[in-house]
This record gives C-alpha cells, sequence and structure tokens, in this order.
C-alpha cells in the first residue's frame, strides 16, 4: 500500500460503518446502486482515512476500481435513486444513458 499523506485513527463506529460499507461493495457487485451509496459514505465520511491519504487511492488499492469508474458508479447510484418513482434502473450503464437526457 503506498501512503502519501498521514494516516489518520478512525473511532470504533466508523470501523463498523467502514466494515458496513466496504461489504457491501464486495457484496456489491450485486446492485451498482448500494455499491454508489457505500462508495459515497465511504468518500463523505472519509472512513478509508485509518488506510489510505486518499479516497481514490482507497479505491484503487481497496477495490482496483480508479478513480473515474469509481465517480461513475456513484453518478449513476445518484441518477438511479432520483428515477426511482419512475422505474429501477437495472445498471450503472443504463443510469449514465439516462443522465445524457435533458
Amino acid at each position: 500500500m503506498i501512503m502519501s499523506a498521514a494516516l489518520e485513527s478512525i473511532t470504533p463506529d466508523e470501523v463498523v460503518l467502514l466494515a458496513d460499507c466496504e461489504q457491501k461493495i464486495a457484496d456489491g457487485m450485486e446492485s451498482f446502486k448500494a455499491v454508489g451509496r457505500a462508495l459515497v459514505q465511504v468518500r463523505d465520511s472519509r472512513l478509508y482515512r485509518a488506510t489510505h491519504a486518499t479516497f481514490e487511492e482507497y479505491c484503487r488499492e481497496r477495490w482496483q476500481m480508479d478513480r473515474t469508474y469509481a465517480y461513475r458508479i456513484i453518478e449513476g447510484a445518484k441518477i438511479a435513486d432520483e428515477m426511482l418513482p419512475i422505474g429501477n434502473i437495472p445498471t450503472e450503464a443504463a443510469a449514465r444513458e439516462i443522465a445524457k437526457v435533458e
């Protein structure tokens, strides 16, 4: 693991939350929406900070997912959640296509 900045401790509650998010990501390829939501939580709460200096490092090293792909999943999940009242969006790629429509 490459570390470019000082790491910070996280609280026991954050350790539990991180484990929950990571389980969703690992299972997650069952649902891109669950993965996107979990990635947002890890990013926004900075749950990666005990082991990685940045969210991008965390995604790359923990999930072999580059920054672009991680953010595509996050954006796809956001779009799918917004579209839920209309219908279920089955894939991240479909959500990206819907996002193109004004």
